[in-house]
């Protein structure tokens, strides 16, 4: 007899050894010193604290973590948990109805058009700045960036809009080294649902909202493969290539430009 129990205990072996023993041989692979926590992720505080997405609530897994060419580095999957919604009682007013119907329709269309779900790449500088930088796909529109100063730059002005409170700080972070990897990075990751970006508290946040889950499987999923193994390596590779443009190391100069 075919019981739930003897469904969900193969699976969950199943999902473990995926983890704990394929998407760590390919953390490896890129760089053994590099760590991964199947149950980690950027906190629900740190998340909240950036404001470029709705305080949706969603559950933080799969970081890797590790130096990536002199920088420290967090990259986590940050997968976005349906909110509870209103259901009106058979015991309600036919006005108290009509209210909380109109008030569950409003909740969805907020939610839906700034709620987060995607991969998180966090970086710290070792270089301080004075102020803090946005830089928000276009498909977004919260209070908190727009309350910030739009930047005029036509190079990225039809997908990102970019807000800061020091024009001359933001330059020097946004160069179009880092504004064209960000446009790939938009094309081969996040597609319409848009990368975000922001330098504040002496970090570098990348969000990929819409993102494809790298690490996840089912046992109805086709076994892991050399193949899968080295897309999944390229993606990772990719993403950290951002920090490249970033001029994030320590032993490069730039701090000056600033200064002046």
């Amino acid at each position: 007899m075919t019981t739930w129990s003897n469904v969900i205990e193969p699976l969950s072996v199943y999902e473990e050894f995926y983890k704990d023993v394929y998407i760590r041989t390919i953390i490896s692979d890129i760089n053994q010193a590099f760590s991964y926590k199947p149950s980690a992720g950027i906190s629900r505080e740190e998340f909240k604290k950036i404001g470029i997405y709705a305080q949706n609530k969603f559950r933080a897994e799969d970081q890797i973590s590790g130096i990536y060419n002199g920088v420290k580095f967090s990259l986590s999957e940050a997968i976005r948990i349906p909110g509870g919604t209103i259901v009106a009682g058979t015991g309600c007013s036919p006005e108290i109805a009509a209210v909380l119907f109109v008030a569950t329709a409003f909740y969805t269309i907020y939610s839906n058009a700034q709620a987060f779900s995607g991969s998180v790449l966090v970086c710290e500088f070792y270089k301080k700045f004075s102020g803090q930088t946005i830089v928000a796909s276009r498909t977004l529109n919260t209070k908190f960036i727009g309350e910030k100063e739009q930047m005029d730059d036509l190079f990225f002005s039809k997908e990102f809009r970019a807000f800061a409170d020091d024009k001359v700080e933001a330059r020097y972070l946004l160069t179009p080294a880092f504004m064209e990897r960000l446009r790939e990075l938009k094309e081969k990751f996040a597609g319409k649902m848009g990368v975000s970006a922001a330098f504040m508290d002496d970090k570098f946040y990348l969000f990929l909202n819409g993102a494809k889950n790298k690490f996840e499987t089912t046992l109805f999923s086709p076994p892991p493969s050399l193949e899968d193994a080295t897309e999944i390596k390229k993606e990772i590779s990719e993403l950290l290539s951002i920090i490249d443009e970033l001029n994030l190391n320590p032993d490069l100069s730039g701090a000056a430009i600033l200064a002046d």
